[in-house]
């Protein structure tokens, strides 16, 4: 089976310190902007994404990204050194990845809308256990359907079932964009999807997989 996850809020906590960090690290680089305070306002919601509209809705010129990803990856450092606790696992994440790795006839995909230097440390910051080759990030597409099939083609296994497992609204429709099958977690998407999960402590993850398996779109 192909199980691909998002980072943010699917395995690690740190929404809040993220958005904080992106926002300030885009002002540092390209000045008061104008800048949505709802991410719904973006069509992409990926840090490429966001960050794209930020500088057509702003008239900005020039490519400004790596500029600006380097200075979020450094202020999210600052943040993660001076309060280790804003970033936390999702309850049984590491764990679960690492039962999922050790089996055989599982192949585990990391599709994130964020840039992969930041993925990385909020994984490493919180714990979770990241193999070469797993994470694909914003770095790849500014849509996330794109990162998604970018990841699947890189990790998945021909002829196995595949399941996305995301936090957000955005998640949704991009499994639905896809047709893939879907796994919600986290209190966002509460009673807003078929297949949901408060976190991975509990048989509820394994007991959607093992529904899935027989029945999940093959690829």
């Amino acid at each position: 089976m192909n199980i691909l996850f998002d980072i943010d809020g699917t395995l690690v906590q740190s929404y809040r310190l993220d958005s904080v960090c992106f926002v300030q690290a885009v002002r540092e680089v390209l000045g008061e902007v104008h800048i949505h305070a709802d991410w719904h306002a973006y069509r992409h919601v990926t840090d490429k994404g966001i960050f794209a509209q930020i500088c057509a809705e702003n008239g900005v010129a020039g490519d400004r990204e790596a500029e600006v990803r380097a200075r979020f990856a450094h202020l999210l450092g600052l943040r993660l050194a001076a309060d280790p606790g804003a970033c936390r696992e999702v309850p049984g994440a590491g764990a679960m990845l690492a039962g999922l790795a050790a089996r055989a006839e599982t192949r585990i995909g990391l599709a994130t809308g964020g840039w992969s230097v930041t993925a990385a440390a909020k994984l490493e910051q919180a714990g979770i256990g990241c193999e070469p080759g797993w994470l694909y990030s914003s770095d790849i597409s500014a849509e996330r359907t794109g990162i998604m099939r970018a990841c699947l083609a890189g990790v998945g296994q021909a002829g196995a079932p595949v399941v996305y497992v995301g936090d957000g609204e955005w998640d949704v429709a991009a499994t639905a964009a896809l047709g893939w099958p879907f796994i919600g977690i986290g209190p966002r998407l509460k009673g807003l999807v078929p297949r949901w999960i408060a976190d991975f402590e509990g048989p509820g993850f394994a007991g959607h997989l093992a529904d899935l398996s027989d029945g999940a779109l093959v690829v």
